[in-house]
């Protein structure tokens, strides 16, 4: 996640470097400046980064909550059984 934010913020600090205004000269220069630096081009690797990284986090998050079910459900039926087996045992004393 700390990965994902510091990516995040260099992406916005590299799409706020230059601001267009309304002057049609400025935009004219913008635009060049962005296609000499390719800026779009690294806009886009930067946003494929940020969704592999995503779905990574959502993989190993999806990954996480599939133990930690299978461990409740675990649990679960060790106290069924241990129940089955009290109300057993305790109906043989009787």
């Amino acid at each position: 996640m700390l990965q994902h934010m510091d990516f995040v913020e260099v992406l916005e600090r590299v799409t706020a470097a230059v601001k267009v205004t309304e002057d049609f000269y400025y935009a004219t220069v913008y635009r060049a400046a962005m296609r000499i630096f390719r800026a779009e081009e690294i806009i886009d690797a930067a946003n494929r980064k940020l969704d592999l990284m995503f779905r990574t986090y959502t993989m190993l998050a999806d990954e996480v909550d599939s133990e930690k079910s299978l461990r409740l459900e675990m649990i679960i039926i060790v106290l069924i059984v241990a129940e089955i087996l009290i109300t057993i045992v305790t109906e043989i004393l009787r």
